[in-house]
């Protein structure tokens, strides 16, 4: 039988107490997804530690590789990562020769960063990993599963980022 406790916050804001189950973690689909990208995580850091690629640089790598060349605020933005994280991501990287820095002529003030050979090699090998870390994940879907299964999160990540607008 589960036990509800009353949320004493929401009376104070002059609404109706809500009921909570003590299931309710377990029920709350935030915290699925956090689990869901912490174990994949978990399984994909072994194989980025042999190679001593941090997940900041696995995170710049997988955004760079399809875009070819980003500015740092456009990284930032599709790694979810602040700015001055991504600088120093990507000036370790520029440094281990992963990256390749240029200043376009059209615009002097920023600069395009694109994946070195060097790094273009190290995603590939890395990401055949990560797909395969991804079949485990989703072993047993049925392609239409899985066809339903992405239009449920993009409507999700669409209802989020017109939240963020």
């Amino acid at each position: 039988m589960t036990r509800a406790r009353s949320v004493s916050a929401a009376s104070k804001r002059g609404q109706k107490d809500e009921e909570i189950s003590d299931e309710w973690l377990e029920e709350f689909i935030p915290y699925t997804f956090y689990r869901i990208t912490s174990k994949l995580n978990l399984l994909l850091s072994d194989n980025l530690r042999a190679v001593k690629v941090s997940k900041g640089r696995w995170r710049v790598m997988s955004v760079l590789y399809p875009h070819k060349k980003l500015s740092i605020n456009e990284i930032a933005d599709a790694t979810i990562m602040n700015q001055a994280t991504v600088s120093r991501v990507i000036n370790q990287m520029e440094r281990d020769k992963l990256v390749i820095r240029e200043n376009p002529a059209h615009d002097t003030r920023i600069f395009l960063i694109s994946l070195s050979k060097t790094g273009q090699s190290h995603f590939k090998s890395l990401h055949a990993k990560a797909s395969k870390h991804e079949g485990i994940a989703l072993e047993g879907l049925k392609a239409s599963e899985l066809r339903q299964l992405k239009s449920y999160l993009q409507r999700i990540t669409d209802n989020i980022e017109a939240q963020l607008k």
